[in-house]
């Protein structure tokens, strides 16, 4: 029987995947919700981490195989799709090689825009085959990187825990006459564990402050502790069923006063791996991941439950297609000013406003979803398709 999912952990991804596009649009508060909101997915990713996926070598294999379906290949895929109609979007302004659109810096927060030029068929094809070592990126499909960095750090706990198991079996000879407890074992297991991701903590700080980029890898180092957090939440007693609604309303009040504290003093981006130091991530992760979930286990008992569960469980699409939705509500917001359609290009969005960001979220999140839910009903129905030879 398969395992039920746990709602909270859906509302947590849904309301962080909200946060997510409205710090691409630049709401008003985009300091504060980075300190947290993609720490959020590493934890809550690890809090549902099965560690039977790592109990044996095949279990381990099938995993990987798992995440290669669920993460690897949509970014090779996407990122590919959006290399190969890289010049058609030149040609819709999506993407501009027209200098002129730099004049309206006077007018507009020109942002992150960059100046493009058309490729070649040679590399369309030089970026497409970087996607296979989780380069090649493009600006519409920037947000995959966290697909890049939770493959890596899901694949490489899994072959630490796997270590681990192989390490403690070696040294305590655990069989039926141990005299081991599976809690001994268990407490060793988080320990080894802890030990590793302190580790790889620590060599991703020194890579952030000394501006070390190797593709996502040294964001994996930095991320890999928020993801043996999530674990360490599941297993402990953090997070009781029973509590009463005052005491969650409590927790979150504390976690979100201990954030609004933090919010002074500390600057953090995942995506850039720049963060003032290692306490400071983990203790904005922390109060972030504890304020989102108690915050969750409030809603899924409320009418809230069902459309943010359904956003937590659709994040893929969100993540992939929201950007291009920018895209067409500044195509749209310059044909109603009377601006050049090369104003298209202005990335991440064209208009920026104490409201705006609403516009951008709403539709950023809304037309990504629509496109998840109709691929997955693509899906289901290619599935059901009679197969030739079946009976």
């Amino acid at each position: 029987m398969k395992k039920d999912r746990n709602a909270s952990i859906d509302i947590v991804k849904g309301i962080a995947i909200i946060l997510m596009v409205a710090g691409h649009a630049y709401v008003p508060f985009i300091h504060f919700i980075y300190l947290f909101h993609m720490a959020a997915f590493f934890i809550a990713s690890g809090y549902c981490y099965n560690e039977k996926n790592s109990a044996a070598a095949g279990d381990l294999f099938h995993y990987i195989l798992k995440r290669i379906k669920g993460l690897y290949l949509p970014y090779v895929v996407w990122n590919s799709i959006f290399s190969i109609l890289h010049n058609f979007f030149i040609r819709i302004n999506f993407y501009s090689d027209n200098i002129e659109v730099l004049n309206y810096y006077t007018l507009f927060d020109l942002g992150q825009t960059q100046l493009t030029q058309n490729w070649t068929v040679s590399e369309t094809i030089k970026n497409i085959g970087r996607t296979f070592l989780f380069g090649g990126a493009t600006e519409i499909g920037g947000p995959m990187w966290f697909l890049a960095v939770l493959f890596e750090v899901s694949v490489v706990y899994a072959v630490v825990d796997l270590l681990i198991n192989k390490i403690m079996m070696l040294i305590f000879h655990f069989s039926r006459s141990s005299n081991r407890t599976l809690d001994d074992l268990e407490l060793v297991k988080l320990i080894l564990q802890g030990i590793v991701s302190g580790i790889f903590l620590a060599a991703g700080f020194y890579f952030s402050r000394n501006g070390i980029v190797f593709h996502n890898l040294t964001i994996m180092l930095t991320v890999y502790c928020l993801y043996f957090m999530g674990l360490v939440m599941r297993k402990s007693a953090l997070f009781q069923n029973d509590a009463t609604t005052g005491t969650k309303i409590t927790i979150a009040f504390l976690s979100f006063i201990t954030l609004l504290m933090l919010n002074r003093f500390v600057t953090i981006s995942i995506a850039s791996n720049t963060y003032d130091n290692p306490m400071a991530l983990i203790s904005c992760s922390f109060a972030g991941f504890v304020f989102l979930y108690e915050i969750s286990d409030i809603i899924k008992d409320t009418f809230l439950k069902k459309p943010l569960v359904l956003l937590g469980q659709n994040t893929l699409y969100i993540m992939i297609f929201h950007f291009s939705v920018f895209k067409l509500i500044n195509k749209m917001a310059a044909k109603i000013m009377g601006m050049p359609d090369l104003l298209t290009a202005v990335f991440p969005v064209l208009l920026r406003g104490r409201y705006i960001w609403i516009i951008y979220t709403v539709f950023g999140v809304g037309i990504s979803l629509c496109i998840s839910l109709l691929v997955n009903k693509v899906k289901t129905m290619t599935k059901k398709l009679p197969v030739k030879g079946r009976k």
